[in-house]
């Protein structure tokens, strides 16, 4: 075998900063935006919020697995902020308040 071998890891980051009401990943303008601790949450459409309150509200997070799952799912890309027990009921409020005061109805 010839040539060199690169054994840098090459890898995307994601940035949570938001450049005028857009996300920097796909520069997609932001539907929901609001704020937890200084933290950003937001949604790009209403099924994406949705799908942000069932992950967050629920009881049991878990995740099919079968040999075939070798692909991550969109919760495993989520914030750690988001991810973590402590922090879920608080940040389901803020998007209910915010919700509310911006007439979004929720399911």
């Amino acid at each position: 075998m010839s040539g060199k071998v690169d054994k840098t890891a090459k890898g995307y980051s994601y940035s949570s900063k938001i450049n005028d009401s857009h996300e920097t990943f796909f520069n997609m303008e932001l539907w929901f935006l609001t704020y937890f601790y200084n933290k950003l949450v937001w949604a790009l459409n209403r099924e994406h919020l949705h799908y942000l309150m069932d992950y967050l509200s629920a009881d049991l997070r878990g995740k099919s697995f079968s040999t075939y799952t070798i692909m991550k799912t969109q919760a495993d890309h989520l914030p750690t902020i988001m991810k973590t027990a402590k922090n879920r009921k608080g940040i389901v409020k803020v998007i209910i308040v915010n919700s509310m005061k911006l007439n979004i109805v929720m399911k």
